[in-house]
């Protein structure tokens, strides 16, 4: 995976000074991850794909600390038990990301790779690949070899961002509420899931997330877009207010 052909949601980066990334490399001691250098000066901090947060440098260094102290008291119970990470090799490692699920992808010095330490697993997961495509970082259960497997990678800088969620009061075909939203702006792309759909709008540098439960005919609709493009998001609002939705929150809330 290209770091240059991710489809980003908002042009607003904050890219890491190269200046940083090379004091990195002389404390780390070490060839920095394969593709880290090109991912933190070309996306910079943000989420990659809805799920990995790759660090930027000074934050690599500013909790390294606190992540090894961590990995000495609880890493036997936790994965101890996995033979393909010794105990003293864990404890050098040095966290270059996280996941919005709580894992960890740490460096480890000796191997010059990253393995992952799973919140939900006890199993250390070596990464096939440094940080070419983040989303490789983990086995992605329950999806067959063969199956085809979506190129689309996207990622969020989450810079000058409004989010406003809204709640239908009836039941609604999610499809009729994508088809409302392409009347006021063209999805660029689209990520449908059991229960969820998700629109790329660059037009208002941003997304929306369709979510129904089962058994319930009424969606969530979680809107985040540039602040910038208030204007142009503004007709979507006004549109889903006069068919029933209405607004649970807001960040950042309304001045006052």
């Amino acid at each position: 995976m290209r770091v240059d052909s991710v489809y980003r949601v908002t042009p607003k980066l904050q890219c890491a000074d190269p200046r940083e990334i090379d004091a990195l490399a002389r404390w780390l001691a070490a060839p920095l991850p394969t593709g880290y250098r090109a991912h933190v000066t070309t996306l910079g901090r943000g989420t990659y794909h809805g799920l990995w947060m790759v660090r930027m440098p000074q934050d690599v260094r500013a909790g390294c600390a606190d992540r090894q102290a961590f990995l000495r008291e609880h890493f036997d119970d936790l994965w101890g038990a996995d033979p393909s990470l010794p105990r003293d090799e864990a404890m050098s490692g040095v966290s270059f990301a996280h996941s919005v699920d709580g894992d960890e992808a740490f460096y480890s010095r000796s191997r010059h790779r990253l393995f992952v330490l799973p919140r939900h697993s006890d199993r250390v997961h070596w990464v096939p690949q440094d940080v070419d495509d983040p989303l490789d970082w983990l086995p992605r259960n329950g999806r067959n070899a063969d199956e085809p497997v979506d190129p689309f990678r996207y990622f969020d800088s989450g810079q000058a961002r409004q989010t406003v969620e809204l709640f239908s009061a009836v039941s609604l075909e999610m499809e009729a509420v994508v088809r409302l939203i392409g009347r006021h702006v063209r999805p660029a792309h689209r990520l449908d899931a059991p229960g969820s759909t998700l629109l790329f709008l660059p037009a208002i540098h941003g997304t929306v997330q369709l979510t129904q439960a089962p058994g319930d005919g009424r969606i969530r609709i979680r809107l985040a877009h540039d602040t910038d493009c208030a204007a142009t998001a503004a007709p979507l609002l006004a549109d889903w207010t006069a068919r029933g939705f209405r607004e649970t929150w807001r960040h950042p809330p309304h001045a006052g």
